[in-house]
């Protein structure tokens, strides 16, 4: 009997160990299934056990490699705080939970909802802790950004200044994605280069300020001229950018993101976002980047429409008291000139009616294509003639229609400007107009000079007038140029270069080929 007692007895405590083996197998199974970080601390804090996730969220080769490390220890600054007292909390039978940043093992950053629970022991008291951390990075970042576009959005709505748009924009973008740089370039005319003017770095990092080939930094312009973000995640390995990868090395870019701003199918400038070590660039980033990248674009051709409409403002009071000062210089040659009233009745409205005409010319926008030659004299009627007043010179060059219309508004700005206070002003004075074209090929570059001489002495003047800054805006802008402006005494001298390809745009494949300069 005694035997059979001491057999039963064994069955049950196997039957019991079973049970136990079973749920704890049960139970291995839930935490491993888990997505989230589950560890077992005793009462001080120190790590018992975590789940196979939990080591892979953290970035842990092996538990062996942290037991007993105290958990609150990972959390840095007032998260340790937080975890101090969510401990404390658990302790006494309640339930601590907060949320905070933290890294794993390999220094990557994470955001953490965290709560601390007790395990009870037999006698019903806290004889454990169970912490259970979930990864919520995605969702942070997301909210994050949100907020970081919506507070962009309502920085941006005031501005009136391009440079501080670049300025806010590129600050959101460092800050929100934990770049080591953002910059916002303007692509130059030629669409091989980009300009920068403002960036935000993070301390340390090497400045992007000033001019950048595109080829000196990889095989992807192209790409950002169709408008097509480029991704990349390491420049060292990366086919567009391995093969040139110590330029951006020496600017201290592992990995980068720029996005296109595109207006009328064109490439007009990039949001350039770096990162000094390469990195996986999740989408939603890539997406942020591009938010950003289109509030920007938008900001500033708001700011450029207004630039314009206040430009066009001041230009239509400029031209109007321009209209009054040829007008008055025409009537003063004539009269000046002229043996009679009749006579000079008679020709003072002919040079009148051939002002006129001229100004509703450029103001309608009617200009066409033409040979320099043409938009010179077109542009100059009131006095190219056989006195002389002006030496024009050349070779034969077509220019497309809208560089034709740029180039007669420049004449006119110059002739005004002469007839009120340089050669023109007097019966003595001349101009010479003069353009040439510097080497050959793709190469080539136009170079037209406006000389002045005999006219009154001149002097520099104290600041840079509107008329100047139209000429600048004007021409200059359109065809990319560099403007060059003197003031010998014998006269005002004024130059403006520029490719020779960016002059003749617009003009047809007929056009070109009958173009031999």
């Amino acid at each position: 009997m005694a035997l059979f007692e001491a057999r039963r007895a064994l069955l049950a405590r196997e039957a019991e160990a079973a049970k136990l083996r079973a749920s704890e197998a049960f139970l291995h199974s839930v935490l491993a299934a888990s997505p989230d970080c589950i560890k077992v601390l005793d009462l001080d804090g120190r790590l018992s056990s975590m789940n196979g996730p939990g080591l892979r969220a953290m970035d842990v080769d092996a538990f062996a490699d942290i037991a007993g490390s105290y958990w609150q220890a990972f959390w840095p600054g007032a998260g340790q705080t937080k975890a101090r007292a969510a401990l404390a909390t658990a302790r006494r039978g309640g339930t601590g939970h907060f949320e905070g940043w933290a890294s794993t093992l390999r220094g990557v950053l994470k955001f953490w909802d965290v709560s601390v629970t007790a395990i009870r022991g037999a006698d019903g008291k806290p004889d454990r802790l169970l912490a259970v951390s979930r990864d919520r990075t995605q969702e942070r970042l997301a909210a994050e950004r949100q907020a970081a576009l919506t507070s962009l959005g309502d920085r941006l709505r005031d501005l009136a200044d391009a440079h501080a748009v670049q300025a806010i924009v590129t600050e959101t973008a460092g800050q929100a994605l934990g770049l080591s740089r953002a910059a916002f370039g303007a692509v130059d005319p030629s669409g091989n280069g980009i300009s920068f003017e403002r960036e935000w770095t993070r301390p340390g990092q090497r400045s992007l300020v000033g001019h950048h080939r595109y080829a000196d930094y990889g095989s992807y312009v192209d790409d950002l001229r169709r408008g097509e973000t480029v991704v990349v995640s390491d420049v060292r390995t990366d086919p567009r950018t391995a093969a040139t990868h110590e330029a951006p090395g020496r600017l201290d870019i592992g990995a980068l993101v720029n996005v296109p701003a595109m207006a009328e199918g064109r490439l007009i400038g990039v949001l350039c976002l770096h990162d000094a070590a390469p990195r996986a660039w999740t989408a939603d980033a890539v997406a942020f980047a591009q938010a950003l990248a289109e509030r920007a674009r938008l900001a500033l051709a708001r700011i450029a429409a207004e630039e314009q409409r206040q430009l066009r403002t001041q230009e239509v009071g400029h031209r109007l008291k321009n209209i009054l000062a040829m007008v008055q210089a025409v009537a003063t040659q004539t009269l000046r000139s002229a043996d009679t009233v009749a006579a000079a009745s008679e020709v003072l409205a002919g040079r009148l009616a051939a002002l006129g005409q001229s100004h509703d010319l450029l103001l309608d926008g009617e200009m066409g294509a033409g040979s320099i030659h043409d938009v010179v004299t077109r542009a100059l009627p009131l006095h190219v003639d056989a006195t002389g007043r002006f030496d024009i010179s050349g070779p034969e060059v077509l220019v497309g229609g809208q560089v034709a219309l740029s180039l007669s508004l420049m004449l006119h700005e110059l002739a005004t400007n002469a007839a009120k206070y340089g050669a023109l002003s007097n019966a003595a004075g001349r101009v010479a107009v003069v353009w040439q074209v510097r080497e050959a090929g793709a190469g080539a570059r136009l170079r037209l000079t406006w000389t002045e001489r005999g006219g009154p002495p001149v002097t520099p003047p104290a600041r840079k007038g509107f008329g100047t800054r139209l000429i600048e805006r004007g021409l200059a802008g359109q065809v990319g140029g560099e403007v060059e402006l003197s003031y010998p005494p014998t006269g005002h001298v004024f130059a403006i270069e520029a490719p020779l390809a960016a002059f003749r745009a617009g003009l047809g494949a007929a056009e070109e080929a009958h173009d031999h300069p």
